[in-house]
């Protein structure tokens, strides 16, 4: 949890460094160790909002590694997936197995797509793409670990990492023991301020080891205006680690919806504290211009996060 001294301050950051660094300070301050250190490696550099992944690249994100000249295959989404108008016939898996990269899969969405006048599937829509890729900057930056994203600005697709574990739904014993309270609270949080509702179970993954990663972020940078949508992301949250106890041999979690919040203020109060939300924002920006200058602008979604931090650094519960 965020520490503090006797007096209730938090540690001083050393402002004569970069920005990254900064943030890089208060990722390890304040986060739960079990967050940062999978995000942030010692000796590695901190990369923040990277700009395009090369000087002849179109593609934004970190995960210049994926290429899509690797992929064994591209297997569509299973049919569950399409029920109800879902966009899932617009969705891959890519199968990385024989590929130079750690992960196994990448699940890649295209944007823009044509939609098919024989179903009733819709194409995903390009402003969920803005979204999701503010959403996974924003968690970036905080360091909180996030599964690695690249879009394509002229093929509009984007490929995320695939996570080597299992969704909350089909989760082991094993795993469900491993989770950490703490860095549970910490994960669910920061989605919160990133304004994140798609909270179900199937968006979130655990790995054996008990680590926890959010996906499908484009339902992400989306600003809370009531407090009662605030508690509602809050008890989906809760309900998650009422999922995890029910696997559990392990003491339980026992995370309650204010559990949840309590930890979201405290978050919100840091970035406050330490001055973190300009140098956040400015990257943001940067997303935001580089997204509307490619038409997949919906709105200003750096603001909607900013909103986020303020509101609940500020909101005082009844």
């Amino acid at each position: 949890m965020c520490a503090r001294d006797d007096d209730g301050r938090l540690p001083t950051l050393e402002w004569n460094q970069p920005e990254t660094a900064v943030l890089r300070s208060f990722a390890r301050l304040v986060l739960t160790p079990g967050v940062h250190t999978r995000h942030v490696h010692p000796g590695e550099s901190f990369t923040l909002f990277p700009p395009p992944e090369s000087a002849t690249s179109e593609r934004i994100g970190d995960w210049s590694a994926y290429d899509p000249a690797d992929v064994t295959a591209f297997v569509p989404f299973p049919e569950q997936f399409r029920a109800g108008g879902h966009s899932a016939a617009y969705m891959e898996t890519a199968d990385l197995s024989d590929a130079p990269t750690d992960a196994n899969v990448a699940f890649v969405t295209h944007y823009r797509a044509e939609a098919n006048p024989e179903t009733s599937e819709r194409p995903p829509v390009p402003g969920h793409a803005h979204r999701r890729i503010v959403t996974f900057a924003f968690l970036s930056a905080m360091g909180v670990a996030t599964p690695a994203h690249t879009f394509h600005l002229t093929e509009e697709w984007i490929a995320v990492e695939g996570i080597d574990g299992e969704t909350v739904v089909r989760l082991t014993t094993r795993a469900a023991n491993n989770v950490d309270r703490d860095e549970f609270l910490d994960q669910l949080a920061a989605q919160l301020l990133a304004g994140n509702r798609d909270l179900h179970e199937g968006n979130v993954f655990v790995r054996e080891d008990g680590s926890v990663y959010c996906v499908d972020l484009d339902h992400g940078a989306v600003r809370h205006t009531h407090w009662e949508q605030v508690e509602r992301a809050a008890t989906m949250a809760a309900d998650l680690a009422g999922a995890i106890d029910d696997q559990r041999t392990a003491p339980a979690l026992e995370v309650g919806p204010g559990d949840v919040v309590d930890r979201t203020q405290q978050l919100a109060s840091a970035l406050v504290e330490y001055g973190v939300v300009p140098p956040i924002r400015r990257g943001l920006e940067d997303y935001d211009r580089i997204l509307d200058a490619v038409g997949f602008s919906e709105s200003v979604h750096c603001e909607h996060i900013a909103a986020n931090v303020e509101y609940l650094n500020t909101y005082e519960q009844a």
